[in-house]
Order: C-alpha cells, then sequence, then structure tokens
C-alpha cells in the first residue's frame, strides 16, 4: 500500500507541475503545450484509476494524514532552516561581513515570530477542529 501512496502522490505533484508556478526565489520554467499536458493528465488519470482499482480489489484501507502533523513537519523545518540563517550559524561557512550579520539577524528573527504565530494559530486551529469534532459526536 505504501508504495501506491507515494505512486498517487507523485502523480499529482506532476500535475501541479504542469502549469508551472513561481515564488520569491524560485520559478519553475518549462511549462508544456497544452497538447502535452492533457496527454500527461490523460496518462496519470490512467495511472490513478488503475491504482484505485488495486485499492478496491484488494480492499486496502485509506491512509489517514494528520494535517496538523504535516504543518508541524514544516513549521519544524522552517524552523531550523531560519537558526542556521542567523550569523553565528553561518560562520561555519566562514566569516559573515558584520554588516550582513546586522541586516539579517533582525529580519531572521523577524520572520520566526511570524513563523512562530503560525505555529500558534495553527494550533488553535487544531484545537478548535477537535472540540467541533468532539461535538459533533
Amino acid at each position: 500500500m505504501a508504495r501506491f501512496v507515494t505512486l498517487e502522490q507523485d502523480c499529482r505533484q506532476i500535475d501541479r507541475f504542469l502549469e508551472g508556478y513561481a515564488g520569491v526565489y524560485f520559478q519553475h520554467v518549462g511549462v508544456f503545450p497544452q497538447e502535452a499536458r492533457l496527454k500527461i493528465r490523460a496518462l496519470i488519470s490512467a495511472i490513478l484509476e488503475r491504482i484505485a482499482r488495486i485499492k478496491l480489489d484488494l480492499n486496502l484501507p485509506q491512509r489517514q494524514i494528520d494535517i496538523a502533523q504535516s504543518l508541524a513537519a514544516y513549521l519544524s523545518e522552517m524552523w531550523v532552516t531560519l537558526h542556521e540563517t542567523k550569523t553565528e550559524a553561518l560562520r561555519g561557512y566562514g566569516e559573515v561581513p558584520i554588516e550582513l550579520g546586522a541586516y539579517l539577524d533582525p529580519l531572521v528573527e523577524e520572520i520566526l515570530g511570524l513563523v512562530s504565530d503560525l505555529r500558534d494559530t495553527i494550533e488553535s486551529g487544531k484545537n478548535s477542529m477537535n472540540l467541533e469534532s468532539q461535538a459533533g459526536k
């Protein structure tokens, strides 16, 4: 079952990439022509149909993925990345110019505060979700 979960996730990720998208620090380039995207999506659909049939035929359970746990993992990764971006951690790569540290450290601290607020908001939403779930029982 784990292999089919991975296969499905990969297919869905390929589908998301087809249109291309950009962030602040990255841009996916090489958007496929419409005809190719349609064929790729048709093939992805065929793959998903086959693995859905396997799930039904073998009576495999649907894996339940807790969104809050997934978000906590992302937040943890963000927290570590930001701490490793501070001047003291960057010194492991060589001397950090004083001006860069003076510029970067306050902004990294600001972002860490925002990530902390994000974590608190997610936790609050999770708690509200749990209360609503318990009230419905």
